[in-house]
């Protein structure tokens, strides 16, 4: 049984409708139900807050067989302390996928650091993915975030993997080079670090990582917008020519300025020439790949599977 609940409106009706209010009627009428294994909670863009998430714990205490949790909660007023109230409820449902939208929250270090230990009392969860942005200047924001990282690495049934934090500038090299997964299983890994603070060493470290997942067939990494160059990406093709099992790749690289068309080259060398039926997307726009290296890339078309994205 399904139970989706998906709330249309928006913060000008706030003093027509109180999420809160419903969420809290909800867990009265669904005590009795237990049949309910996949929930869609679809809160975003209202008054929804830390008052809710206490009513939301309530709502999910009473649903003790849901297998699979969607949790869409950006630009709400939730905080860490109404995360931190549905920690132990969530961790105590038989999770086989669960999937977080926390943008725009006001979600801080302690609420990834409670989302760590959500995570880690999940052991059957085979599908996470976690969309998170915050404007916090915390110092210690990548502290945190590695620590939520270094969890998930640990979840030994992952085999699908989504992980964002786009343009949260504190977030940056640590958080990537703590992610080492001990899952074999993992499929599919799809990794947003725009207009973050990820260099080449945190690429390079992540290039590591990847010789290692033998059966994931499905990759994406977003870097717009950061300083990482030829010499990470670079990093990248090399490990992607060592996966047997790789068949589609989605690489964004807009506004990076360090990115040439000596990476094309590098592309050129290590994987267009490559006997295996590759998938690429590449996001060029504003980096320093020149006309001359987008026809490069165009002229491999026949050796390989190539589309450039606006």
């Amino acid at each position: 049984m399904q139970l989706k609940l998906i709330n249309n409106a928006r913060r000008h009706s706030d003093r027509f409708l109180d999420v809160n209010v419903i969420c809290k009627e909800l867990a009265l009428r669904l005590q009795n139900v237990h049949s309910i294994k996949h929930l869609l909670l679809n809160f975003s863009d209202t008054n929804f807050n830390d008052i809710g998430c206490s009513s939301l714990g309530n709502l999910l205490a009473c649903l003790p067989k849901v297998k699979l949790l969607q949790l869409l909660i950006h630009t709400t007023k939730v905080t860490s302390a109404g995360i931190s109230q549905l920690c132990d409820t969530i961790a105590s449902l038989p999770l086989v996928e669960l999937h977080l939208d926390l943008r725009w929250t006001y979600i801080d270090d302690k609420g990834l650091e409670d989302l760590s230990k959500i995570i880690y009392r999940l052991p059957l969860l085979a599908a996470l993915s976690i969309d998170y942005y915050t404007t916090s200047s915390l110092s210690k924001l990548d502290d945190y975030s590695s620590k939520l990282t270094k969890t998930i690495s640990q979840l030994s049934s992952i085999t699908e993997l989504t992980l964002s934090f786009s343009d949260v500038r504190r977030i940056g090299d640590r958080t990537v080079t703590q992610f080492i997964p001990i899952s074999r299983l993992l499929r599919k890994l799809e990794l947003y670090f725009g207009g973050t603070a990820l260099t080449d060493f945190g690429v390079s470290s992540l290039a590591n990582v990847l010789k290692n997942l033998y059966l994931l067939a499905f990759f994406t990494i977003n870097v717009d917008k950061t300083d990482v160059s030829d010499y990470g990406l670079t990093a990248l093709f090399e490990a992607f020519s060592q996966m047997k099992l790789l068949s589609t790749v989605k690489l964004d690289f807009k506004g990076c300025h360090g990115v040439s068309d000596g990476l094309v080259h590098s592309f050129a060398d290590r994987i267009a020439l490559n006997s295996k039926p590759l998938q690429f997307c590449f996001g060029i726009t504003g980096s320093g790949i020149t006309q001359k290296g987008i026809e490069l890339l165009n002229s491999l078309k026949a050796r390989v599977q190539i589309h450039i994205a606006d």
